[in-house]
């Protein structure tokens, strides 16, 4: 049995199990099992993992009928890195942040065209930011 490795998605529950170069959605929980199914709609393959999502227990077998795309895993890896800056630096500026997490990451020039531009993220990463701090008061009692 073989470790389970995740990254951010958007799942139901927000994550996607990366296993040798492709990535799966939760399909079904059981009490006993965990079913992810890959994420192109197409294609069949699915992975059983325990009930606490730790441990690969088996897969199908099926073939994948596409290329992995590790380009597609990067730019997650990205969001997620990116993700997590804002959350353990909330007071610092978010361009400032973007310009950090882009500069920290090693990746190919086809990865790097895959990435949003700081335009197209910017919305995302103040939502990311907003869900950590605390809401503002919408009346002069609420400061007291």
């Amino acid at each position: 049995m073989e470790q389970a490795a995740f990254l951010q998605g958007r799942a139901k529950d927000g994550k996607c199990l990366l296993r040798d170069g492709y990535l799966f959605r939760i399909g079904k929980r059981t009490p006993k099992k965990s079913y992810y199914t890959c994420l192109v709609s197409k294609c069949s393959s699915t992975v059983c993992l325990d009930p606490d999502e730790k441990m690969v227990l088996s897969s199908n077998g099926i073939e994948h009928n596409h290329a992995a795309n590790p380009s597609e895993i990067e730019v997650r890896k990205f969001h997620q890195k990116l993700r997590q800056n804002i959350l353990d630096q909330p007071n610092t500026a978010i361009p400032q942040l973007y310009k950090e997490t882009l500069s920290s990451i090693h990746a190919s020039s086809e990865v790097l065209s895959q990435i949003p531009t700081f335009s197209g993220i910017k919305n995302y990463m103040y939502k990311v930011r907003a869900s950590v701090r605390p809401p503002l008061p919408k009346t002069m009692e609420e400061l007291q």
